[in-house]
C-alpha cells in the first residue's frame, strides 16, 4: 500500500466515481470509503481503530487518522475527533514524513477554526497550504492544497472579508475543476451561494427591510436543505434574532443572541445589530471583548495606545526575559534579515564569534519560539533570520 496507491484512492472518490481495487491490502480502503458515504460510522471507526494498529508505515497510519479524523467532523463529534487527534504521538517517524507533516498542520489550522481562534487559523491553514506542495513525495499534493484554500477562504467569510473569501473560493474551485474533484466542487459552490445569499440578507436587514431578508433567508434556507447540510454547518440562524428585533420582538431575540455558543455568529449578531439598533452598554463591553479573545481581526500584530505590540495574543511588554524581549522587538522593527553577527552584536551585546555564539543565538532563537508557542515565527534565509510574515501584517491600535 504506497501513498500512491492511497492518493488515487482518494481521487477517486471525491470525483465521485465507482471505488475498486484488485489488491486485498487496498480494498480495505476501499470499504472505508464506501462506509464513509452511507454514513455507516459504527462500522466505520470500528476498522479504523483495527487499520491504525496494524499499520507500519507513519503515512499509512496518517491517512487511516485523517479519514477518522473527518468523519468525526461530518458528525459534529469534537471529542471524538481529539481522541484520534491525540494518536499522532503513536506513529513514530511522522516528523520525516511530508505527507504526514501536510495533514498534521491541516488538522491543526482546523482544530483553530473550530475554536473561532480566526488568527491562529489563517496562520496554520497558509502553512498547510505551502506544505502541500511538496507533501507528494516533494510534488504537489493538489487536494491538500484545494482543502486548506476552502478553509482558508471559511475563515475569511468569518472575519467579514467577502472580497478575499470569494477569491479564496474561488481559487479552489478552478483547481478542484482542473482535477475533476466533483464533491468538492460542489461543496465550494455552496459556500459561493452562501455567501453571496448571506450579502443580500444582511444588505436587506441593513436596510430594515424585514421582508426582502426574510424572502433571502428562505431561499438560503431552501438550498441549506436540498444540499443536505446541518444547521450546525450553515449559520443562517444567526439572523433569526435580528427578524425577531424587526418585529417587535425584543426579549425573544435576545434568548436567542443568549444561546448562541459560537463566539463568532454571536459577534456577527452584535455587530449586524450594533448597525441596525444600536447596543446597549452590556452588549457593547461583550463584543469588544469577544473581538479581542478571539482575534476577527485580520492582523496578527496589533499595538495598543500604550504603544506595546501583541503579536498572537503575546504583549511584548510581559515577557520577563529581556534578550528574548530585545530581539522580537528587532525583528518587529526591521523588516530585513537579521545575520547572526546582528543578533550576537544588536542582542547579545557580543562581538561575533561563531565558534563561542553560535550556539547562544540558536538556544535564544528556540526560547523565542517557545515563548509565542510557534515553530515557523522566524524564517531561516541561509544563515540569517526574519520574522515569518504571516505573523507581521498591517499593525493596526487597539485600546
Amino acid at each position: 500500500m504506497t501513498l500512491r496507491d492511497l492518493y488515487a484512492l482518494e481521487s477517486t472518490y471525491y470525483r465521485g466515481q465507482p471505488l475498486a481495487s484488485d489488491s486485498e491490502d487496498l480494498q480495505v480502503i476501499v470499504e472505508l470509503y464506501k462506509m464513509l458515504g452511507a454514513k455507516q460510522w459504527l462500522r466505520f471507526f470500528k476498522i479504523c481503530e483495527v487499520q491504525f494498529s496494524i499499520r507500519s508505515e507513519p503515512y499509512q497510519k496518517a491517512f487511516i487518522l485523517n479519514l477518522a479524523v473527518t468523519a468525526s467532523e461530518i458528525i459534529y463529534d469534537e471529542q471524538l475527533r481529539q481522541s484520534w487527534i491525540d494518536r499522532w504521538s503513536q506513529i513514530e517517524g511522522w516528523g520525516s514524513c511530508r505527507y504526514c507533516k501536510f495533514v498534521r498542520t491541516y488538522q491543526e489550522g482546523l482544530t483553530f477554526f473550530f475554536r473561532s481562534c480566526l488568527r491562529e487559523a489563517e496562520s496554520v491553514l497558509n502553512q498547510a497550504h505551502f506544505l502541500s506542495e511538496s507533501a507528494n513525495d516533494g510534488q504537489p499534493y493538489p487536494l491538500g492544497g484545494i482543502r486548506s484554500l476552502l478553509h482558508l477562504g471559511l475563515v475569511a467569510r468569518d472575519k467579514k472579508n467577502s472580497q478575499k473569501s470569494h477569491s479564496l473560493l474561488i481559487a479552489a474551485k478552478e483547481q478542484a475543476l482542473q482535477i475533476q474533484m466533483t464533491a468538492l466542487i460542489e461543496r465550494i459552490e455552496h459556500h459561493l451561494s452562501e455567501l453571496s445569499g448571506n450579502n443580500l440578507i444582511e444588505s436587506a436587514l441593513l436596510q430594515k427591510n424585514f421582508i426582502e431578508a426574510r424572502v433571502h433567508w428562505l431561499r438560503a434556507e431552501a438550498q441549506r436543505r436540498k444540499a443536505g447540510f446541518s444547521r450546525k454547518a450553515i449559520t443562517l440562524y444567526r439572523y433569526l434574532p435580528l427578524f425577531n428585533l424587526l418585529r417587535g420582538r425584543p426579549l425573544k431575540a435576545a434568548r436567542q443572541i443568549m444561546k448562541m455558543d459560537d463566539p463568532v455568529v454571536k459577534m456577527d449578531v452584535l455587530k449586524l445589530k450594533q448597525k441596525i439598533f444600536g447596543l446597549s452598554a452590556t452588549e457593547s463591553a461583550e463584543l469588544q471583548l469577544m473581538m479581542s479573545l478571539y482575534g476577527v481581526s485580520q492582523i496578527l500584530m496589533r499595538t495598543t495606545n500604550q504603544s506595546d505590540i501583541e503579536i498572537i495574543g503575546i504583549k511584548i511588554s510581559q515577557i520577563k526575559n529581556d534578550q528574548i524581549r530585545r530581539l522580537i522587538r528587532y525583528f518587529i522593527d526591521n523588516e530585513l534579515p537579521a545575520s547572526k553577527s546582528d543578533i550576537a552584536e544588536k542582542i547579545l551585546d557580543l562581538n561575533y564569534d561563531p565558534t563561542l555564539h553560535d550556539g547562544k543565538i540558536y538556544k535564544l532563537i528556540h526560547r523565542t519560539k517557545t515563548i509565542f508557542g510557534r515553530e515557523d515565527l522566524f524564517v531561516n534565509l541561509y544563515g540569517s533570520y526574519v520574522l515569518n510574515p504571516i505573523y507581521r501584517g498591517d499593525t493596526m491600535m487597539i485600546s
